[in-house]
């Protein structure tokens, strides 16, 4: 994972997670236009996109964001966003105690079909996150 960095450190934070196929800065290009407010944005590049190395796992990208994240202390966290491939990492961010997620965007979750009380649950989740 390359993290790529934009805007002021001290601004709310917004990650931006990248589906396959693009980079995170690809990803920020894309999205810019329409963010509005000051921000700090974190748009990695995933493990085979970008300036990252290999791809290996989402558990491992997620290891890498969480350091990352961990290490310059950026607990608070004011949007998520990812999409396809970048909700593997996105989800697991939002399940972890260690950081404070004002809201999410799962953007292209693929919906569990077995069981309908599975179903509804996982649809109520993600309506918990917008």
């Amino acid at each position: 994972m390359y993290i790529n960095e934009y805007g002021n450190p001290n601004n709310p934070k917004l990650i931006l997670l990248a589906p396959m196929m693009i980079s995170g800065a690809n990803l920020y290009d894309l999205m810019s236009p329409y963010l509005k407010g000051d921000y700090f944005i974190i748009a990695p590049d995933q493990g085979g996109h970008g300036k990252a190395g290999a791809y290996i796992s989402a558990d491992d990208e997620y290891r890498q964001l969480k350091s990352y994240l961990t290490d310059k202390d950026y607990k608070d966290i004011k949007l998520v966003y990812g999409a396809s491939l970048g909700v593997a990492v996105a989800w697991r961010l939002f399940w972890d105690s260690d950081f404070n997620l004002e809201r999410a965007w799962f953007d292209g979750v693929i919906i569990f079909l077995g069981d309908i009380t599975i179903r509804k649950m996982m649809v109520s989740l993600l309506f918990l996150c917008l």
